[in-house]
């Protein structure tokens, strides 16, 4: 669960939003043996009751996160992943009123961003948007050059959300926190910052969060 404000662009994020974990989608390695058509199907059904129950509970938005496919790719995905979750979100988008979110692990952002912005998504996440951070993938680096030039070309209202030290991972370019949600918001031009805890199913530090909401408060920045 993230719990967010407005954005300082034209957007209005919500102020609720569940994350649906996928299971195994095609190419993974926890789907070998079972057809690509198979795994399609039992993921977008997986992700449409979760929705239906997200939306019963209040919340206002999901994000789809190909979970189920670790272990993950570094920073760019196979084209049959682009093309399951391009299905699974186009789905969704059907079925609810709800705004919707993408998330490749481990960060793939401009498939991401591609995946949202012709399957009408709202929001994108970004594990890694600046910088450069170690994780159990190895070491990544930000890209948000291309990001924000890509969103322009295409004409695309897509809002970013990039996480500020993201989890299963540690900052090799900032350590205070502070500095990395000032990094993500001037310098990157993300939309939104996302605080987690350490690893998935972990809380969140409320020290940190508290420097965070500081930080954010002052930079105008959700």
């Amino acid at each position: 669960m993230i719990v967010c404000s407005g954005l300082h662009r034209k957007f209005k994020l919500p102020t609720l939003v569940g994350v649906i974990h996928l299971p195994c989608l095609a190419g993974s390695p926890s789907g070998v043996g079972q057809p690509p058509t198979t795994l399609l199907e039992q993921a977008g059904m997986a992700a449409l009751r979760e929705t239906k129950i997200f939306a019963q509970a209040g919340f206002e938005a999901v994000i789809l996160e190909n979970f189920g496919d670790a272990p993950f790719y570094k920073d760019h995905v196979p084209p049959e992943t682009v093309a399951s979750l391009s299905v699974i979100a186009a789905a969704i988008r059907e079925s609810t009123s709800m705004q919707i979110g993408i998330n490749v692990l481990r960060n793939d952002a401009r498939a991401a961003f591609g995946i949202a912005a012709v399957t009408g998504c709202s929001l994108i996440r970004v594990n890694v948007l600046s910088g450069l951070v170690a994780t159990d993938q190895g070491l990544i680096e930000g890209d948000a050059a291309y990001l924000i030039r890509e969103r322009e070309r295409i004409h695309s209202d897509v809002a970013i959300l990039a996480d500020a030290h993201v989890k299963h991972a540690r900052s090799l370019s900032s350590q205070e926190i502070e500095l990395a949600i000032e990094e993500l918001s001037l310098r990157a031009k993300a939309d939104g910052v996302i605080i987690t805890g350490s690893s998935t199913g972990r809380p969140v530090d409320f020290d940190q969060l508290k420097l965070a909401r500081k930080a954010t408060k002052s930079l105008k920045v959700p």
